[in-house]
């Protein structure tokens, strides 16, 4: 960014880039930043452009990061100057003490009359005093600064150098600034005695004492780091009994790194820890991959430690929890029944996500229920720590079912969405009912059924639905007063039946009260399968009391009852228990 602007300056004939920031009344600096498509309106150019070189928070490029962008600085390259080269962005990242090009150190004091180059000193090719840029010497650069400048302006250095030091070659994680400030910041104490506490460095010095304290770690790779692990373990507290406690700090502020970036850095810690470290715990979760604690295994899955915990502690999930000598319990899941448990949670999901799923609305959503498309799995039959009880298998099954089977009418026939057809089309939801149950089976075929589409937005044939809602007979379904009219059983008895899934019915609901609705052939197995305690004794010529504890004596189940009051109705015997 300041390059560009000194460029732009010189094409204006502005010896100095002060001069320029008068002209356009605005600064270097944070108000400039932060109003790029004021300045690209000033400077009549594209604000992309801007926006692609100017520094900004959290970026993937680690060269124009903000926070490690000099404050009262401008270093330059005397040999990229001379080469008609472009100022470079990396040159201004605080931790980079040498041009990752011409491996000599960037200059930030003019030789001749030792002013220090900054934002607003200085031309696009020569010093205030006069000195061209292109005239300076600067002195070559160590390997290791130069090894860290070209990580960050993400050059291709030299095998030699990159061969030296790790454990990235060219392609560096994006948070490398900070990592090596965490390496450097811990090698220093301040006045208080805190570790980690060291301000950014502000001059090309500054950066090279700065540097120096995190090379022990990254030179000769890995055995910089082994050393400086070994160090720092017999340093820590002798009565620590794990090796996260005796590395302290430092232990935790690693760990924020992660990826697969860090993947080698932890290995190493790892492997550092079970060669150096002897105390009773020595972090299972640092040195066995395969077992995680409680709190990452949480973090992975997005939910409570306490629920990880709990499961441990009831053995829905495999795990092992041992105390250490404070009282406190730790937990340690495998990381592969972790990985079991992310992949269930992707699978089940819960009422609202399948409704976004399929695009349908709540009301419609229960209707699917009620018809069989969508079917709910019992709390006992879902894997743990999962949070809904559907399966995105049968939705993605149901709706790759419905498209297979679409079909094509003429343009001008009338249409109708899946997610409209609900019981505002009829008043009779058994009759909505059997529409859906013929769309799964296929009877009714879709029209319009786009790949990218959820299965709401689906087209139907007006006409063919307007069928089945003709075809639908409300009298092939009894209700429990036809059936005790037909049998003679007690309707509150038939209806218990019902509600207890004895006698398989549909409910329907008529304003606020529900009743069921039964269909001939499960009312005939019904009568296969179970024969009433009252009808039994009635053709034995017996009483039911009787009868009951002669059942109760050849150990035969008897089922169905209601409670009313002191005594019960509607017992029911399994005909085969009495073959």
């Amino acid at each position: 960014m300041i390059g560009f602007l000194r460029r732009l300056a010189s094409l204006n004939a502005f010896s100095y880039v002060s001069e320029f920031y008068s002209h356009i009344e605005k600064p270097y600096g944070r108000p400039m930043i932060e109003d790029l498509p004021g300045l690209a309106e000033i400077l009549c150019v594209d604000v992309a452009s801007l926006s692609s070189i100017a520094p900004r928070t959290q970026p993937c490029d680690p060269a124009v990061e903000w926070r490690f962008q000099r404050s009262q600085t401008d270093p330059v390259c005397p040999s990229c100057i001379a080469e008609d080269k472009v100022w470079q962005q990396h040159w201004r990242h605080s931790l980079v003490s040498a041009c990752a090009i011409h491996q000599t150190f960037l200059l930030d004091q003019c030789p001749r009359c030792n002013i220090v180059f900054s934002t607003s000193a200085g031309g696009f090719a020569n010093c205030e005093c006069g000195l061209p840029f292109a005239a300076m010497v600067a002195s070559p650069a160590t390997d290791f600064e130069t090894w860290v400048s070209g990580l960050i302006a993400r050059v291709t250095q030299r095998e030699e150098v990159v061969g030296g030091y790790g454990p990235w070659s060219n392609d560096a994680p994006s948070d490398l600034g900070s990592f090596l400030v965490f390496l450097a910041g811990h090698e220093q104490k301040t006045r208080s005695g805190k570790e980690g506490k060291t301000p950014l460095p502000m001059t090309i010095a500054d950066t090279r004492t700065f540097l120096s304290r995190a090379e022990p770690w990254l030179r000769s790779w890995p055995h910089g780091f082994q050393d400086k692990l070994a160090q720092r373990l017999s340093e820590g507290d002798p009565l620590a009994s794990s090796a996260p406690a005796r590395l302290g700090k430092w232990y935790q502020g690693l760990m924020r790194f992660n990826g697969d970036a860090y993947s080698d850095v932890h290995a190493q810690l790892s492997a550092g820890i079970a060669e150096n470290f002897s105390g009773p715990y020595a972090g299972r979760h640092v040195v066995d991959r395969a077992w995680i604690s409680a709190t990452k295994a949480a973090r992975l899955l997005n939910v409570r430690g306490e629920r990880v915990v709990a499961a441990v502690a009831s053995g829905k999930i495999k795990g092992r929890q041992v105390h250490s000598g404070h009282g406190h319990k730790h937990t340690m899941v495998p990381r592969a029944v972790i990985e079991s448990i992310r992949n269930d949670r992707e699978r089940y999901l819960t009422a609202k996500s399948a409704m976004e799923m399929l695009g349908v609305g709540k009301a419609q959503f229960r209707v699917l229920q009620d018809a069989g498309l969508v079917s709910r799995r019992l709390p006992a039959d879902t894997p743990p720590l999962v949070e809904g009880p559907f399966l995105s298998d049968d939705f993605l099954a149901l709706v790759e079912s419905i498209r297979d089977n679409q079909r094509t009418i003429c343009s001008s026939a009338e249409t109708l969405r899946f997610s409209d057809i609900n019981l505002r089309q009829t008043t009779q939801k058994s009759k909505l009912i059997a529409v859906l149950q013929a769309i799964q089976a296929g009877t009714i075929q879709a029209v319009s059924a786009p790949s990218e589409l959820p299965l709401g937005m689906f087209e139907f044939s007006c006409e063919d639905i307007d069928a089945c809602f003709t075809n639908a007979s409300r009298p092939t379904l009894l209700t429990a007063g036809q059936v005790s009219e037909l049998t003679g059983w007690k309707a509150e008895v038939v209806t218990h039946w019902c509600r207890e899934g004895l006698l398989k019915a549909s409910q329907e609901n008529e304003g606020r009260q529900a009743r069921y609705l039964i269909a001939p052939d499960a009312l005939v197995r019904f009568q296969r399968t179970f024969i009433p305690l009252a009808d039994l004794a009635r053709d034995q010529q017996t009483s039911s009391r009787a009868l009951r504890e002669k059942l109760r004596d050849a150990r035969i189940t008897i089922c169905g009852e209601k409670a009313v009051g002191a005594t019960s109705r509607g017992a029911l015997v399994r005909i085969a228990e009495l073959i």
